[in-house]
């Protein structure tokens, strides 16, 4: 589903070029619809993880901490390189950043000490913010040299998961994201304060394409490990 998206689909079939910016996940060797694929990964996030869970992990501790470290940078660099572009394009770019571990001061420098999740949640409590501050601050640019190119862009900003069972609060369902756009000619009228990803290019396609998709219920649901088992959050966003 990921790989063969119909968003890429129809925007490739009304003259635009695919870019796409590897975060490291691994399944994001399979793209078969970008005419652009970039990457700086090294080692992707799994086996990023099986390192950090085995008795080597002091060993490489410093190699997968720059790693990241280098994707990340290597992703907003890539974004703000944008306007070298003379074509109509589709980016996607997936910034693994803020996530844990913390290895971002706000400045952008390397912590004295890198924390992650499963190490000591309280610590990372504490870390967290400035990873935040880095990453708000470098999105804050790819904004403004986004918005200097000609005709306006689209842009959509948004969050795959808030901290939701994580770091802040242990049983909220993790949908309260960020979920930001920028439409250019003044139509913010269409969005409205409950819209949800699920409607996010149905409202874009239906105004920009001249399409005619059907706008869904704004809906949101906690899901159980497999088999995966979805219900719906409650009134407060948390999980039953």
């Amino acid at each position: 589903m990921i790989a063969n998206n119909k968003v890429s689909q129809l925007l490739k079939h009304t003259g635009y070029h695919y870019i796409y910016v590897s975060s490291g996940f691994f399944h994001d060797e399979s793209k078969p619809y970008a005419e652009v694929y970039k990457s700086r990964t090294i080692i992707n996030n799994f086996t990023t993880y099986l390192l950090w869970n085995t008795a080597a992990s002091p060993l490489v501790e410093k190699y997968v901490v720059d790693s990241q470290r280098d994707r990340i940078l290597y992703t907003f660099d890539t974004l703000v390189s944008l306007p070298e572009y003379d074509k109509p394009v589709f980016v996607f770019a997936h910034i693994f950043c803020p996530h844990s571990p913390t290895i971002f001061n706000a400045d952008g420098s390397i912590p004295s000490r890198v924390e992650r999740l499963e190490d000591n949640p309280e610590i990372l409590r504490a870390s967290h913010p400035e990873q935040v501050k880095f990453t708000n601050t470098r999105a804050k640019e790819v904004v403004e040299v986004l918005l200097e190119i000609e005709p306006e862009p689209i842009i959509i900003l948004q969050g795959d998961h808030e901290n939701g069972g994580t770091v802040i609060e242990p049983y909220v369902s993790g949908t309260g994201i960020l979920n930001a756009y920028y439409l250019p000619d003044g139509e913010d009228s269409l969005l409205y304060e409950s819209i949800s990803p699920v409607n996010t290019f149905r409202m874009i396609f239906n105004y920009y394409f001249n399409a005619d998709y059907e706008i869904l219920e704004d809906k949101d649901y906690c899901v159980t490990d497999y088999p995966y088992t979805f219900f719906d959050t409650n009134e407060n966003g948390r999980c039953p």
